[in-house]
């Protein structure tokens, strides 16, 4: 007659059963939590990118657009141009007056990043998102990469953005509107050979 209890194999097999059902539920939640952590890492850089895009569009969107065919800009204005050699660069001035007699001086945005590509990371064209040797050109001791107003002798940083890792612009055929490309990216995990990477393309029209 069979006593009552376990006997090795029946534990061994209840052992196993365990060990699977825990593993099974580990792996799932791991990988909530994973899909959890990327989406919350690609919201950061959404949110960095309307963050540059917003106050991009605040300062450009003043700016003295190209002549229409057959008229000529008023003494004083230029029109607002892409450096032919810096596609992360545009100059321009704004009016001054509220009749358009008087404008500022030349300004300056720029995209300025100290990141350089990194060979052989997925996503690493514009860089990995860290501080590497030799790369700390303004010596403050972090990886600089932003928006920059330059007016005159002033610099201001445009927005808050941290991730940022390419800003391009162009002009639309007529020259009305600048069409400004934006690049985030963010390391997937501190060991990762990936950068989670966001594009965003935005036109901002120019109102002068």
């Amino acid at each position: 007659m069979r006593q009552a209890g376990f006997t090795l194999i029946e534990m061994m097999i209840s052992v196993a059963i365990v060990l699977v059902v825990s593993m099974l539920g580990y792996i799932a939640f791991s990988s909530s939590y994973e899909a959890i952590d990327l989406n919350q890492r690609m919201g950061a850089l959404q949110a960095d990118c309307r963050d540059a895009m917003r106050a991009l569009s605040d300062e450009a969107q003043m700016a003295v657009k190209r002549a229409a065919p057959g008229q000529v800009l008023p003494a004083g204005a230029q029109d607002l141009r892409v450096n032919p050699g810096n596609p992360r660069e545009i100059t321009y001035v704004v009016p001054t007056a509220n009749d358009g007699t008087a404008f500022s001086p030349v300004r300056t945005i720029r995209f300025e990043s100290e990141d350089l590509p990194a060979a052989g990371l997925e996503n690493g064209e514009f860089g990995n998102g860290r501080l590497d040797p030799g790369e700390d050109t303004d010596g403050n001791g972090r990886l600089t990469r932003q928006l920059v107003l330059i007016n005159g002798i002033q610099r201001r940083v445009l927005g808050s953005a941290t991730t940022l890792a390419n800003v391009a612009f162009d002009l639309s055929a007529d020259g009305s509107c600048l069409v400004v490309t934006m690049t985030a990216v963010t390391p997937i995990a501190q060991d990762s050979a990936r950068m989670l990477r966001v594009d965003t393309e935005s036109t901002i029209y120019l109102m002068n």
